[in-house]
């Protein structure tokens, strides 16, 4: 008997309103048991989104941002900067003992990293794992570096993502990228002898456009990754919206923390397992 996850496309939102629908889901989903869901959604307007324990007022350059209406939001899971604009969103959000999903965090990133490959081939794209890890130092970028089980194209980096693992649930999500805005990240990094980052656009990356000429559209692309999940996953993916919980929690949070420059650009305490 095929089992089946939630799939929610739930189109374009600002910085905030995605992260906390993101944790909205994650937290209804410890509390009611629920299954795995493939939540798909894109950027407006362009944000940055930070790792949780990354440190913003050292690694992004806040006036700049504020100057460009560039907003920055705290991610609950790990890694580094991205800036959000030109790509598609997936989050895959699931219980730990769900065995699809892998139960290390290295099993889901190569599980999750093979649907989208799987994906990507659907759109004419041959993309690949990353066997090991490559990267930049401490470049505060998240696509100026690869780490394993991330999706290539070529050698070049292609889709960036992070996970987190708490309370028996795994929340894992990443940008598939379309076009070079995620350049522009570069403009918005702290210089200056205390912040030696290199302002230049890292060489090892992919995107889309690049890749097939053009950036598909956003619902060919969402069609895309549903193919491919369920097809690397043996799983149907039933389509659906937000429950009313969900998005009641998910409102809750986005006033609460995810507008707040308290947690934006602040310093969360330590978190485990990410």
């Amino acid at each position: 008997m095929t089992s089946s996850w939630r799939f929610l496309n739930t189109g374009y939102a600002d910085g905030p309103c995605n992260m906390a629908i993101d944790e909205a889901i994650l937290r209804t989903g410890r509390i009611r048991g629920g299954c795995a869901v493939l939540r798909l959604y894109g950027w407006k307007p362009a944000a940055i989104s930070v790792g949780y324990h990354q440190d913003v007022l050292r690694d992004i350059d806040v006036a700049r941002c504020t100057q460009d209406q560039i907003r920055i939001v705290r991610r609950l899971t790990g890694g580094r900067a991205v800036l959000h604009d030109e790509e598609v969103t997936y989050s895959v959000i699931a219980p730990e003992n769900d065995l699809l999903i892998g139960r290390t965090i290295s099993e889901t990133y190569e599980r999750i990293g093979t649907g989208l490959v799987a994906s990507l081939r659907h759109l004419g794209v041959t993309a690949e794992l990353q066997r090991a890890s490559a990267g930049m130092g401490r470049n505060p970028s998240c696509f100026s570096s690869t780490g394993r089980h991330e999706v290539v194209y070529q050698g070049k980096k292609l889709v960036g993502s992070a996970q987190r693992r708490m309370d028996g649930m795994i929340l894992q999500h990443g940008s598939l990228l379309t076009g070079p805005a995620y350049r522009k990240l570069t403009d918005l990094l702290r210089q200056g002898e205390a912040h030696p980052f290199p302002r230049h656009v890292p060489e090892n990356v992919a995107t889309l456009s690049e890749i097939l000429g053009s950036a598909p559209p956003y619902e060919s692309m969402c069609e895309a990754l549903r193919i491919g999940f369920e097809q690397t996953f043996g799983v149907k993916l039933v389509e659906g919206g937000l429950s009313d919980e969900e998005m009641m929690l998910a409102e809750k949070l986005r006033i609460e923390r995810y507008e707040s420059d308290e947690w934006n650009l602040g310093r969360p305490a330590p978190a485990s397992k990410e």
